[in-house]
């Protein structure tokens, strides 16, 4: 596992910076943020950013806001994986 620090002010583009590199190099990732509303911003960033690479990736939002889930947050996040071949 690689684990990769960004640091800086508050402001300095540290958010977009992570989002960038997320889109720019290939792997597997896990993004944890601490509302649900910024999982759906970041998501939808990330989405338009890799479709304006012409890129294609699978990009989930697992939240407990999402209408329709019976299942706990942490059971749907090792389902994804398990569905991607982690």
């Amino acid at each position: 596992m690689i684990l990769k620090i960004y640091s800086g002010a508050p402001g300095s583009g540290k958010t977009l910076s992570v989002l960038n590199d997320v889109a720019e190099t290939p792997g597997r990732y896990v993004i944890a943020v601490p509302r649900k509303e910024l999982a759906e911003e970041f998501a939808s960033y990330l989405r338009e950013r890799l479709e304006a690479m012409t890129r294609s990736a699978i990009v989930k939002t697992i939240h407990s806001g999402q209408p329709g889930y019976r299942e706990g947050v942490v059971r749907r996040i090792k389902d994804a994986l398990r569905e991607q071949g982690a």
